[in-house]
């Protein structure tokens, strides 16, 4: 069953995209052990870069997912920053590395975007 990685909640095989956060759903959620604990490997701007970054993430068998600043509750001293826009993108520490390494990678161009799809269009 698919699962949303960022509310969690689990859905029917027939569904793709989570109806309270509108993001695409993954087969399993990250591990949430207290020996592997998620680490952030991506402090994003925007929306789309966090998203981009955990799509990226999840194409290669990463368990990831973007913790939006909305999900930090505030506890004991956990101190929040309100007025901070950012967005993290969250491995399991076992990952960070080969996250690390795969977010490194240059962005292909708009001309290797278009063989792609043109590609794809051709099939």
């Amino acid at each position: 069953m698919p699962w949303c990685p960022e509310c969690k909640a689990e859905y029917d095989a027939s569904v793709a995209k989570c109806t309270d956060c509108d993001v695409e759903l993954v087969e399993a959620l990250p591990p949430d052990t207290p020996d592997d604990p998620p680490v952030i490997v991506l402090r994003a701007s925007t929306a789309e870069q966090a998203d981009v970054a955990c799509a990226t993430l999840l194409s290669e068998g990463i368990a990831a997912y973007v913790e939006r600043p909305g999900m930090i509750l505030p506890q004991m001293d956990n101190v929040v920053d309100h007025d901070s826009p950012e967005l993290v993108v969250r491995v399991a520490a076992s990952e960070v590395e080969r996250a690390v390494a795969l977010l490194s990678e240059a962005a292909p161009s708009e001309e290797e975007l278009t063989e792609v799809e043109e590609a794809s269009d051709a099939q």
